[in-house]
């Protein structure tokens, strides 16, 4: 798959309009930097962050039987996510991962070959941009954790590091952060 077929998959799940199809004026809008009066760049920017967010927009499923509860814990994550201005879409992703982990949380070798294993589909899925990809979402997962350094060992823990959507996502995320200049 090319770039702009991957690129188009991707706007696609996320719901992002897709670009029509590639003309000279089109090219170069595409090389200009994206404004934020652009429709496109808008619907970008309403998927990556949550403009409105605060802890109690997060809906997340009950932990599951036999796992201890901890309000406390959970108003955290809730203000964690508010202050990332993740939209409530992604942390209930995020939350519905973490709930199965705590059922079977995955061994350090489960985590490695899921780490071989994600890290060899987003290349063959993107050969072009795979490396890039996982080295953006790295790089967005390093500057959440500056703000809150448990973030690490949630995903490690939970497997969640290794989760081909989530790393799509923070990579793109990275990507639109950096069109809009920050």
């Amino acid at each position: 798959m090319d770039e702009n077929a991957a690129a188009s998959t991707t706007a696609e799940a996320l719901g992002v309009p897709s670009a029509p199809a590639s003309t000279p004026e089109a090219e170069t809008k595409a090389a200009l930097p994206l404004a934020q009066t652009d429709p496109v760049a808008d619907a970008m920017e309403a998927s990556f962050w949550d403009e409105s967010a605060h802890p109690g927009r997060y809906s997340f499923d009950q932990p599951p039987p036999g796992v201890q509860h901890s309000p406390q814990q959970e108003l955290q994550v809730r203000q964690l996510f508010a202050e990332e201005r993740l939209p409530p879409e992604i942390g209930r992703h995020i939350t519905t991962l973490w709930n199965r982990a705590l059922l079977n949380p995955p061994s350090h070798e489960s985590n490695l070959a899921a780490m071989q294993q994600v890290t060899a589909d987003i290349s063959r899925h993107d050969p072009v941009r795979g490396a890039e990809t996982i080295r953006l979402a790295q790089a967005e997962i390093q500057a959440i954790a500056k703000r809150n350094p448990a973030i690490l060992d949630m995903l490690e823990q939970s497997g969640l590091g290794n989760d081909r959507w989530l790393i799509e996502h923070l990579a793109n995320r990275a990507r639109a952060r950096a069109n809009r200049g920050k």
